[in-house]
């Protein structure tokens, strides 16, 4: 990640705690960490390059894009094995 990814996640994050959407909000080298309305929200940053991940698929829902790992059956086998 980024330094200016990690400086826009931190900003977003500040600004709900300041709008007290969020209690809580821990940004680490590996774990972003927050609570939103409540509800206990922890994502893991992932260091290592999986081949997957290079060039992910683009799946439309509603008005949002998200990216699914390419090919999804290789990942899908090792997902387990993705730390």
């Amino acid at each position: 990640m980024t330094k200016e990814v990690r400086d826009a996640i931190k900003t977003h994050l500040e600004y709900l705690v300041d709008r007290k959407y969020s209690d809580y909000m821990e940004i680490s080298n590996d774990l972003i960490k927050y609570t939103y309305n409540g509800v206990p929200i922890e994502c893991k940053i992932i260091h290592q390059r999986y081949p997957w991940f290079r060039y992910p698929n683009a799946i439309g829902y509603n008005y949002d894009d998200f990216k699914t790992p390419n090919p999804f059956d290789k990942y899908y086998k090792a997902r387990f094995i993705v730390k």
